[in-house]
């Protein structure tokens, strides 16, 4: 068994920020039909436009650590900064992941695409609701 860098050991001995959060948070959804990965991160946003991020997943030790540290480094930022956040630059600099756990960077970047996508589009100005209204909400406040 490969050995993770240790920020990422770390994240995945305590595997923190994991759960839910309330129904109609933007999600994005990983999956490794290979393997059986699947790791689901939702994203939520205070009155600030503070990001709140979890994730719920089964998988690999190294699946479990990189949603655990992502939605750890996402927690507190806006919309705009996670967006600019690199998972893969920030793996890289911890020492890269062994050839048998790279499947967990593209599925959390995934996961993470997908989130981000989803709660971009609820408050990009060009998204209408059927109403007419325009999109509102924290977490387009602050972008």
């Amino acid at each position: 068994m490969s050995r993770l860098p240790e920020p990422l050991d770390s994240h995945r001995k305590r595997l923190e920020r994991g759960g839910t959060l309330p129904a109609g948070a933007p999600v994005g959804v990983g999956e490794n039909q290979a393997c059986g990965d699947q790791v689901r991160l939702a994203l939520a946003s205070d009155a600030q436009g503070r990001l709140e991020a979890r994730f719920t997943a089964r998988g690999c030790s190294a699946s479990l650590a990189l949603a655990a540290y992502t939605c750890a480094e996402l927690d507190g930022r806006s919309l705009a900064e996670a967006e600019r956040f690199d998972l893969r630059d920030e793996v890289e600099r911890m020492g890269g992941l062994a050839p048998t756990q790279r499947h967990a960077l593209e599925l959390v970047s995934r996961a993470l695409s997908g989130a981000l996508a989803e709660a971009r589009r609820r408050c990009h100005p060009e998204v209408a609701r059927p109403d007419g209204a325009r999109p509102e909400g924290p977490e387009c406040s602050a972008s």
